[in-house]
């Protein structure tokens, strides 16, 4: 993080993760908490499987992460 960060100059980018923990430390000590995101990709697999886990029907659950993210784009 600290190559990337010294490459950049002032850019700041925001940083996409899958919750590595690396990453998770490593992002918001070199480049700012603000400046980490987590992939939507990822999370709706995370979900998806904790759903299943839990005995839930995987199109309820899938109907449930549209509908979260339907309304969190608005």
């Amino acid at each position: 993080m600290t190559t990337l960060h010294e490459c950049l100059g002032s850019l700041k980018p925001v940083i996409m993760s899958d919750r590595n923990q690396g990453l998770l430390a490593g992002v918001p000590s070199v480049f700012g908490a603000e400046n980490h995101t987590y992939c939507v990709r990822h999370l709706t697999e995370n979900l998806l499987t904790e759903a299943a886990r839990l005995g839930i029907r995987r199109n309820v659950s899938k109907d449930l992460v549209k509908e979260i993210f339907n309304r969190v784009a608005y």
